[in-house]
């Protein structure tokens, strides 16, 4: 199974692949070998050397993630969600990996987490609806959607989520949303 979402964006805030770590990412994780013990336990060796431990986590468990590493990447994800409980980023990289593992009882609870810890709740459950959607769970992207849809607090965001209603096949909902959406935001679109 594919990776589904959207994967880990900084914003210009991660300054690079950390120096500092005394080795490159490359040496850590051999290109497809998929050898590198206990990724998450890289973590405490960045906060010692005063990194961005989010940011150098982040790299290396997108790069395990590209390698085919999902094992490895998940456990760097699981690490930077026990390191930031706080980060609702973290909770939607694991539930990325869980669903590509095949194991959506396990990406559930992260993506609530994702959900509940983010500021903008309609952004948050969109963002997961993508991630089921691009997982191939359908009927589960159309419910999420749905709940964005209702979470919206302008018309842009219930219209972004009513647009991946219809891209999973549920266009009979997307026209009831898109009803729902007119009577609360009267005048959007004109």
């Amino acid at each position: 199974r594919r990776l589904g979402g959207e994967p880990f964006r900084d914003n210009g805030t991660c300054p690079g692949p950390p120096r500092q770590l005394g080795a490159s990412l490359e040496a850590l994780a051999p290109r497809g070998k998929c050898m590198l013990p206990r990724p998450g336990s890289y973590l405490p060796r960045l906060r010692r050397r005063y990194l961005l431990v989010g940011c150098a986590g982040a790299q290396l468990g997108l790069r395990l993630e590209r390698w085919g590493c999902l094992d490895q990447a998940l456990e760097v994800w699981e690490a930077l969600v026990a390191e930031a409980p706080e980060d609702p980023r973290w909770p939607l990289q694991a539930a990325r990996v869980y669903l590509a593992r095949g194991e959506p009882a396990r990406a559930e609870p992260q993506l609530i987490n994702h959900v509940f810890l983010a500021p903008n709740r309609s952004s948050a459950m969109l963002a997961t609806a993508r991630v089921q959607l691009q997982a191939g769970n359908r009927a589960q992207a159309a419910r999420r959607a749905t709940r964005a849809v209702d979470l919206a607090l302008t018309a842009e965001q219930a219209v972004g989520a009513i647009k991946l209603m219809v891209e999973a096949g549920y266009r009979d909902e997307a026209r009831q949303a898109l009803a729902r959406v007119a009577a609360r935001f009267p005048g959007a679109g004109r």
